[in-house]
């Protein structure tokens, strides 16, 4: 078994963490743009449909 897949989610996942914790931070207009740019990756990504 590979490493790379599971230290690439953990990556991925403290990236993540570290970008919404300063998601307080960020106007309502902003945030919608982030959602809206990213939700097509998130569900295309996502095995949990």
């Amino acid at each position: 078994m590979t490493l790379a897949a599971p230290l690439g989610l953990l990556l991925s996942l403290a990236l993540t963490s570290a970008a919404l914790a300063g998601a307080n931070d960020v106007s309502p207009e902003l945030r919608q743009r982030a959602l809206d740019t990213c939700s097509g990756d998130a569900m295309r990504l996502c095995p949990c449909r």
